[in-house]
This record gives structure tokens, C-alpha cells and sequence, in this order.
């Protein structure tokens, strides 16, 4: 998309709550 820091954000965020959930 155009708006590539909302796209970075939406990444960040997966990779944020991966970390934050164990056994996942």
C-alpha cells in the first residue's frame, strides 16, 4: 500500500504479540 508506516505498524504489532504470547 501507499501508506507504508500503517503497513510497518500492522507488522510491529504481530511481531509485538508473538513475543508477548508464550506457547504460541
Amino acid at each position: 500500500g501507499s501508506d507504508f508506516v500503517a503497513d510497518a505498524v500492522e507488522i510491529a504489532t504481530e511481531e509485538l504479540l508473538a513475543v508477548a504470547i508464550p506457547g504460541e
